[in-house]
């Protein structure tokens, strides 16, 4: 299959959208009468290093987590891995929504990730 720019830019526009790399599989297929996969869709978006708005994060129906933090139990894919309290398995975690690129939350982000 050859990616040519209509099809790589509704692509684009596609993957800003927040829908799944299947539904843009059909709907490219459908709209261009192309023949493309899930994992085709996939590994163009890497290739191209387009970020899908479909970032993990809760549902709607779904709480933030308590001031207390989070067990390894509770964690969420959404959830902040930054330690706050505990050793071992009792080890509690910050639990508030990450950032796409890492796995903290933008205040625990900042923290980790600093210039040297």
């Amino acid at each position: 299959m050859t990616w040519t720019q209509p099809v790589v830019e509704d692509l684009k526009r596609l993957a800003e959208s927040g829908i799944s790399a299947s539904q843009i599989a059909k709907e490219l297929n459908k709209r261009h009468g192309i023949n493309v996969s899930r994992s085709a869709v996939l590994g163009k978006i890497n290739r191209l290093g387009i970020t899908m708005a479909t970032a993990v994060g809760p549902r709607q129906d779904e709480e933030e987590p308590e001031p207390e933090g989070l067990d390894i139990f509770s964690l969420k894919p959404f959830s902040c891995r930054w330690p706050i309290s505990g050793e071992g398995h009792q080890t509690r975690f910050c639990g508030k929504r990450k950032q796409p690129q890492y796995p903290y939350c933008a205040v625990h982000a900042m923290m980790a990730y600093r210039s040297a």
